[in-house]
């Protein structure tokens, strides 16, 4: 079977979500290219598992969270949530291993360090990817409407949460 990785090119600027501070309209702009970027070199890094016998694997998703710096490097990683198949958790910690810098934090974001939430998105087909990704929007909203009830400490930092969604297929 050809596995082959496709790029969300849209992730940023619709799909991907910030949490935390609310951005000017400027900063929005430069904060959306940034996560497009972002989305791009990660869905390209994504290596779907290969499996030696054919076999049918089902959609997964898994999330790695990440710390980077203004300068884009990574200082740390962790498998947040399990896909919960051994073998997209192994995909999942090699991208969180593999990757060390993704591009500099926009001129307008404030603060020295963020927090990256990425989600990996798992699937044979791009329909299998899609329902995912409504899947991932829903939880992101829901996650940024408890934070706005119970207030957010990194936002008294001035230091972002951001989401990126990445995909492979």
């Amino acid at each position: 079977m050809t596995i082959r990785k496709f790029v969300l090119s849209t992730a940023g600027a619709a799909l991907a979500l910030t949490l935390g501070v609310a951005a000017q309209a400027g900063e929005a702009l430069d904060l959306t290219h940034w996560k497009a970027e972002c989305s791009k070199l990660i869905s390209w890094k994504m290596d779907y598992p290969t499996i030696t016998k054919r076999q049918t694997l089902p959609d997964a998703h898994a999330v790695v969270d990440l710390r980077i710096n203004r300068d884009g490097e990574v200082l740390g990683w962790e498998l947040a949530r399990s896909s919960g198949h051994a073998y997209f958790d192994r995909s999942s910690r090699k991208l969180g291993e593999s990757l060390e810098k993704l591009p500099a934090l926009p001129a307008s974001y404030r603060a020295d360090y963020a927090q990256v939430r990425v989600h990996l998105l798992y699937s044979e087909t791009q329909r299998g990817i899609n329902k995912m990704l409504d899947t991932v929007v829903r939880m992101e909203r829901l996650a940024k409407e408890g934070e706005a009830d119970t207030g957010d400490q990194l936002a008294d930092s001035g230091e972002m949460r951001i989401s990126l969604i990445g995909g492979v297929s």
